[in-house]
């Protein structure tokens, strides 16, 4: 490739990376795991006077959810909310919205990282911004305002901070390992166990000898204040003054709660990242990474990712969302060893179909992944949210689980102010309410159902059978397979 043509391409990988962030805001609705969820908005939802403290995830109550994320999110439903938008979704938008936003800024810090670390290197920066931008799963993970993700995002907005000041030699300078400590400090605040990737930077730069006594005090300074910044937050969402991280560490650990939602083997990793990378590609990936693993030993990225998997191999629930925070080390070793692989082996014509072959496949993995939802359930919310805007009230009928209550929870963020739910024990009780007069549903989970395929209605004025009426969603053509929800409008 001809150098003159490089910054422009880089330019042109940018704004097509952007692009498709941008574009998983929008269709990636919903959430990946329901922590995303109940440990988040609905805890700014509480703090706003919109829920109630009953409702609330177990960890509320035990109060190890820290509270920086929430305080985030509420401050965003507040801003919009005076702007007199009430759009749960379009506020759910705005916060993948800048989850992406933040994503972007962080892969073009890392570019300009990695050219620095390769500055003769021809494809190296072209390398990581296309996987970070268009390899199928990352752009659907870099716009999760998730815990896992803003954790990973502020984490290595520290150690760009960090290492860009060694590259430049200005470890003496305040104010870039003053954030760089504050970022690591913040990363903490999101997810605890990022702290694991912590002690591995910490001995990396204590191996290298790199910071003097001057920037270990800058660093101590900024991450001080980020624990402080954690503290208040934490007041802020319980209403006392609480060490979450302690609490945490007391009710996961030692009394064991994290092991109660199932226990796994050491290695139970090895096939739920292989498998998940999905076929053909999670060969080439991994390849790729162990090359830039084994040859890169004494990078700083190889000193954060392996204390931080280990710690993880030797905790007993294990889940592949707890890997998420790792990705953008992931992708930097890939990008390595890619790099290292290309210049020892000549590019020809095979090597070249292969590699175009695979492109393709994850372009297509890409495609699918953009086209729906984080959760099939989420078409169901915004379904309901929709019809409330009609002149007619909302009402669902339902027996035993409703679609606003799953395993004990409370979703009130998406929950409109104006429908009405009510639980039936049989059919037969529906004849007692005049469903002419509002926009009635009944809803089935797929266990509890009020749907009897083989009975008829006894009420005059249904003009079709609800017991065997088509999901209104699956008439639609809203409703994904992996969903085994279903919504049956009575007309």
């Amino acid at each position: 490739m001809n150098r003159m043509n490089q910054p422009k391409t880089s330019q042109t990988l940018l704004f097509l990376c952007g692009l498709i962030l941008l574009l998983m805001s929008v269709t990636s609705q919903g959430y990946f795991h329901w922590d995303e969820h109940f440990q988040l908005l609905e805890f700014a939802n509480y703090k706003s006077g919109l829920a109630k403290p009953e409702g609330l995830a177990w960890e509320f109550h035990e109060q190890i959810r820290p509270g920086l994320q929430p305080f985030i999110a509420y401050t965003i439903m507040s801003l919009n909310r005076a702007l007199g938008i009430q759009d749960p979704f379009f506020i759910a938008f705005i916060l993948r919205l800048l989850s992406g936003i933040m994503s972007l800024m962080v892969i073009i810090l890392y570019t300009r990282l990695i050219i620095k670390e390769l500055p003769s290197s021809k494809s190296v920066k072209t390398i990581f911004i296309s996987l970070a931008g268009f390899l199928w799963f990352c752009p659907f993970l870099l716009v999760r305002f998730s815990s896992e993700n803003w954790s990973s995002l502020f984490f290595f907005g520290g150690i760009y901070f960090l290492m860009n000041s060694l590259a430049n030699s200005n470890t003496n300078r305040f104010f870039p390992i003053f954030m760089a400590g504050l970022l690591l400090s913040l990363a903490f605040q999101f997810r605890f166990q990022i702290a694991f990737a912590g002690l591995g930077i910490v001995a990396w730069l204590i191996n290298n000898k790199s910071l003097k006594l001057k920037g270990w005090s800058y660093l101590s300074v900024g991450a001080l204040l980020g624990l402080i910044i954690g503290f208040l937050c934490d007041y802020w969402l319980y209403g006392s003054w609480q060490l979450t991280s302690l609490k945490y560490f007391d009710s996961n650990v030692i009394k064991g709660m994290a092991a109660s939602f199932g226990i796994s083997p050491w290695f139970a990793y090895f096939p739920l990242v292989f498998n998940a990378l999905g076929p053909v590609l999670n060969i080439v990936l991994i390849a790729f990474f162990m090359i830039g693993l084994f040859s890169n030993r004494k990078h700083f990225m190889v000193w954060i990712i392996i204390p931080f998997v280990v710690a993880h191999l030797v905790t007993s629930h294990k889940e592949l969302r707890f890997m998420f925070p790792m990705l953008i080390p992931f992708l930097y070793l890939i990008t390595l060893g890619a790099e290292k692989t290309f210049s020892l082996i000549k590019l020809n014509l095979p090597v070249k179909l292969v590699m175009g072959s695979i492109c393709i496949f994850n372009l297509f993995l890409l495609v699918v992944r953009i086209m729906g939802p984080a959760d099939p359930h989420i078409l169901y919310y915004r379904y309901i949210f929709n019809q409330t805007k009609s002149a007619k009230p909302v009402v669902i009928f339902y027996t035993e689980s409703n679609m606003y209550g799953p395993s004990g929870l409370r979703m009130t963020f998406y929950r409109p102010p104006n429908l009405l739910q009510l639980e039936v024990q049989n059919p037969f009780q529906l004849d007692t309410y005049d469903t002419s007069l509002k926009n009635a549903f009944i809803f089935s989970d797929g266990v509890s159902t009020l749907i009897k395929p083989d009975r008829k209605t006894l009420r005059a004025g249904f003009t079709a059978d609800y017991w065997s009426l088509p999901s209104i969603l699956e008439t639609k053509k809203l409703e994904k397979a992996s969903s085994n929800w279903s919504l049956y409008k009575l007309d």
